[in-house]
């Protein structure tokens, strides 16, 4: 075994082999997660690769200072995230409470209508009453009227 290690340590390019062939058997293995990480991986190294050559003079010093940074900006949003969802949360709550104040609404709307139709028909029965007296009348007018002609 030490054979091998320090085979491998004396030759780079069996390294590499061997580290190759252990990529391999990975990719067999996981083969589909390997295929998401390495899509996401192309698309880091498109994206760290663009904005390097944008912005060259702007790119951190070492990697503690990248991770520190990463640090902090994702505390950041975080507490923008937290921030936005107790809105969230408000807004449904105050989205449920006008909900049931137009239920409410609504409801007593129906009572109203509901007691404007039955006075209505009320109102639209007595009418029709007074008509029939009103009708009734005239003709025992006209039958007056014709027998006093005859």
């Amino acid at each position: 075994m030490e054979k091998i290690i320090s085979i491998a340590s004396e030759y780079h390019l069996v390294a590499i082999a061997i580290g190759f062939v252990c990529l391999l058997l990975v990719y067999f293995l996981f083969k589909s997660l390997m295929k998401i990480a390495l899509f996401v991986l192309i698309i880091v190294i498109a994206i760290g690769g663009y904005f390097y050559f944008q912005h060259p003079g702007e790119r951190p010093v070492s990697m503690e200072d990248a991770v520190s940074k990463v640090k902090t900006d994702s505390g950041k949003v975080v507490e923008k995230g937290q921030d936005a969802w107790d809105k969230g949360k408000k807004l449904v709550g105050e989205g449920r409470d006008a909900y049931e104040k137009g239920k409410k609404t609504i409801e007593s709307g129906k009572e109203l209508v509901d007691q404007g139709v039955e006075k209505g028909t009320d109102f639209v029965e007595k009418v029709k009453k007074i008509v029939e007296k009103i009708v009734l009348l005239f003709k025992t007018k006209a039958d007056d009227g014709e027998s006093q002609k005859k």
